[in-house]
């Protein structure tokens, strides 16, 4: 075992971890900032040969690296199908194809710097590069995880910073625009639900008729439809905070026994041709005419559409959960309660993006605050 010291153009001191096998000095990949962070990373490599793993450098590629992450989060249920495609168009398009065929073990900081530097050459948006950042980053923690690489090369670079956008909530009056120009359309029970429940589009389209109580007004959260191209399936939430029950306002139930009718009247019109989608939950609340499932992106196109042709280009179809939201927050409605509402796996999510909207809020407690301190005339 050696710490090995270099200096870097900048002028910067970088330590090393460097190991004899085979008669000759292998470079550990990833630098540290200090001996004492060197010494540690090589303490963990001396635990992970002490479990029987294999420390030496690997010469495997990035790609296929990166593929053997993806493909340890799809065997544990944390990456859905959809995202992994994500995260491989992101580093096909973003990352350079040397850098994917480089050795993991020959990446070190500055080839990843190199790689973040250029995306900003391109004039990518901060929050672009960001992303690219993470997926890589997270590849190569896999890698140091599994005892394949002894640190990762990504750690300390250097990344922009990035704002968030100004959230657009459209106000009630757009909202109904939009209701009220769908009405006839067989997606409008949809724009229905998004507009008053706050819940996100695949939730929405993942509904049965067995999560949904329309005598008590209430609708349970047990699936989300996702997509792969143009195949649409069904996938548990993510987390625990996005299974919830959320009340249904009296105008959405009215909607959606409407909507049962009608699809019960399509049911026995279609006969041995109806695809009973979900059939063991009762069958899907949305669907295509004829039981199958509607793809998300048909409902989005079609909002799209809609608000061009009403001159409200502006409001995206996520935008009427922020509208929900907002407005639940604005009558006074706790911040924990919509947070749960939304789905919001931390209160302080809702904060963020919501704070904005409670100014009567902050004076409020500004003023109680004030009545509890008293000097001079006051």
């Amino acid at each position: 075992m050696a710490i090995a010291r270099k200096k870097t153009k900048d002028g910067r001191t970088r330590y090393y971890v460097t190991r004899w096998a085979d008669g000759r000095r292998v470079w550990h990949p990833g630098s540290f900032a200090t001996e004492r962070e060197a010494r540690a990373a090589d303490a963990a490599l001396t635990v992970a040969k002490s479990k029987g793993r294999d420390i030496r450098p690997k010469r495997e590629t990035v790609g296929v690296m990166v593929e053997a992450w993806l493909a340890a989060k799809a065997t544990s249920g944390k990456h859905r199908e959809r995202t992994q495609d994500l995260y491989r168009t992101v580093l096909r398009v973003r990352v350079p194809e040397a850098f994917m065929l480089m050795r993991a073990s020959d990446v070190r900081t500055g080839d990843v710097q190199a790689v973040m530097d250029k995306l900003s050459a391109r004039k990518l948006a901060p929050a672009s590069i960001l992303k690219t950042h993470r997926i890589l980053s997270a590849a190569f923690a896999h890698a140091v995880k599994t005892g394949k690489l002894a640190a990762n090369p990504c750690s300390n670079v250097e990344l922009p910073q990035a704002r968030r956008g100004e959230l657009h909530i459209p106000s009630g009056e757009q909202v109904g625009r939009i209701l009220t120009a769908s009405k006839d359309h067989a997606l409008h029970p949809v724009l229905v639900v998004l507009s008053y429940t706050s819940l996100r589009r695949g939730e929405v389209l993942g509904h049965a008729w067995g999560d949904l109580d329309l005598d008590a007004g209430m609708l349970t959260v047990r699936r989300a439809a996702t997509f792969s191209g143009m195949a649409v399936g069904f996938e548990r939430p993510k987390t625990d905070s996005a299974s919830r029950r959320v009340p249904l306002h009296p105008a959405v139930v009215e909607v959606l026994k409407a909507h049962r009718s009608e699809q019960n009247r399509r049911r026995l019109a279609i006969g041995p041709g109806w695809r009973d989608t979900l059939a063991e939950a009762g069958g899907l609340v949305f669907d295509n005419g004829d039981g199958s499932a509607v793809h998300p992106n048909r409902v989005s196109q079609y909002e799209r559409r809609l608000r061009d042709r009403l001159g409200m280009s502006g409001v995206r179809l996520h935008d009427l959960r922020h509208h929900a939201a907002s407005a639940a927050l604005t009558a006074g409605v706790p911040d924990l309660t919509v947070s749960r509402m939304l789905g919001h796996s931390r209160t302080s999510t809702t904060k963020d993006l919501y704070g904005h909207v409670m100014p009567e809020d902050l004076s409020a407690a500004s003023e109680a605050i004030g009545r509890g301190i008293a000097w001079g005339d006051r």
